[in-house]
């Protein structure tokens, strides 16, 4: 594919503005859809969802905590020595 050729710089960063704002359009439009669908087709009813979406946080941050911690632990362990 070429490379586009522009008359100006601004013209340059008004191409990139407008290509950045469609790719975020199109993404929301596309998580929006997915949203919507997920609700739509979900097999458990919302209480049990959001519990369950719950859990899967907490366990979640529980493993990254760990991992901080441990990551943590090297740098000291690495700047002592």
């Amino acid at each position: 594919m070429s490379e586009r050729i522009y008359y100006s710089q601004d013209a340059k960063a008004q191409a990139q503005r407008q290509t950045t704002l469609a790719i975020i359009l199109m993404l929301s439009v596309g998580v929006s859809i997915g949203a919507v669908l997920g609700i739509l087709f979900a097999p458990d009813s919302g209480e049990k969802t959001r519990e369950e979406l719950g859990s899967a946080v907490e366990g979640r941050v529980k493993d990254v905590e760990s991992q901080v911690k441990d990551l943590r632990k090297q740098v000291d362990e690495r700047l002592s020595a």
